[in-house]
């Protein structure tokens, strides 16, 4: 999926497109399209171009993903991916508008990494309450 550097290759994307009347969170359609190196602007014919969505986490920062189908919410890690399909976002900006094009880069991976870090992520949340539970435990039992 990226380059030697980690950068994302522009050469292979897959573009998604969700028709209006289909909504936000539709798949629409999908194909597989070669980007160039430098793109213009669908708005106003000037030059875009590429960088990508930063998405701040605690403690870390990393590239924006798309995720396959609907968000589905998880009381634990906020939003739970379920193993979905998944792929790193490209996005290109218009020097003079600011309009932005992103696109899915590269094939998307089959989530089981991300599916992995869910785990542990729940995993942890539930030592955290034991050891709540416990230290709660302890000082009630000093008290009475």
């Amino acid at each position: 999926m990226g380059g030697a550097n980690g950068a994302l290759d522009p050469r292979r994307i897959l573009l998604f497109t969700a028709p209006e009347s289909r909504g936000p969170w539709s798949p629409g359609s999908i194909e597989e399209k070669a980007v160039p190196q430098s793109k213009q602007c669908p708005k106003c014919a000037s030059s875009m171009g590429e960088g990508f969505v930063l998405d701040k986490t605690y403690g870390g920062a990393g590239v924006s993903l798309w995720v396959e189908g609907a968000p589905v919410k998880s009381f634990w890690t906020g939003i739970s991916l379920g193993g979905r399909a998944r792929s790193q976002i490209a996005t290109w900006r218009c020097g003079r508008c600011g309009f932005l094009e992103s696109y899915a880069a590269g094939a998307a991976d089959d989530g089981a990494e991300a599916q992995k870090q869910e785990a542990r992520v729940v995993l942890f949340a539930a030592v955290v309450l034991a050891f709540v539970l416990a230290l709660v435990a302890g000082v009630l039992a000093a008290r009475g």
